[in-house]
């Protein structure tokens, strides 16, 4: 839903992207039921929160790991059934840990998620990989924006005050299937003083005039 609104968006801007965007079949998609699944586990841990986002992006890759992930690429085929059982496999955890929600907002999210993957099938949906590769072997020059910053990442930053992925530059290789030798420049791009989100622990924070200056 998120995606359908920004889009949406540059469509009314008159950028539309149905015919730009190509979006691979091997992304996960995050559930409402994994917003909820994010709320659930950081009220679990008390004053050992994280502070994450809350958009369910933990509890996707947990399912992803995990080999339960629900990807773009399914919606392609039998959806309808392989989301009620991971749904249903959601609900389960959520009713053994006792968290408390509102069904009624989250059949209303649901609703507005589902106009979303209906919106997703307007699109490209590619094998990635493949696309990418031909690229390269076509002499094209592939231009790959990281996330985050590097001490976010999950194996290398400030555990487990992290995020859920690798925010390293060699994550462009995992995370677009290209190998190793075909990186070339690398830019580092960091901001003139630290900012955090979240409740990690946050050393150099001015808590006075000047850090809310």
């Amino acid at each position: 839903d998120l995606f359908m609104g920004e889009a949406k968006e540059l469509e009314k801007s008159g950028h539309d992207l149905k015919e730009r965007l190509y979006i691979s079949k091997k992304a996960h998609l995050i559930m409402p039921t994994h917003r909820l699944l994010d709320a659930a586990y950081e009220s679990m841990k008390g004053k050992n929160k994280v502070g994450t986002t809350g958009k369910g992006i933990g509890p996707t890759y947990t399912d992803k790991v995990s080999r339960n992930g629900l990807r773009v690429g399914d919606i392609l085929d039998g959806f309808e059934e392989k989301y009620a059982a991971h749904k249903a496999r959601h609900m389960q955890i959520l009713e053994s840990v006792g968290f408390e929600y509102d069904e009624a907002q989250l059949a209303e999210t649901e609703k507005v998620w589902m106009e979303g993957v209906e919106y997703l099938r307007l699109f490209n949906i590619v094998d990635s990989e493949h696309v990418i590769g031909k690229s390269l072997k076509a002499g094209n020059t592939i231009l790959a924006e990281g996330a985050q910053g590097t001490m976010l990442d999950i194996d290398f930053g400030s555990y487990p005050f992290v995020t859920s992925s690798n925010t390293i530059c060699a994550g462009a290789c995992t995370g677009l299937g290209v190998a190793p030798c075909k990186i070339g420049d690398v830019y580092g791009i960091f901001k003139a003083y630290c900012t955090r989100v979240g409740a990690g622990p946050f050393p150099t924070e001015l808590n006075d005039e000047t850090g809310d200056y």
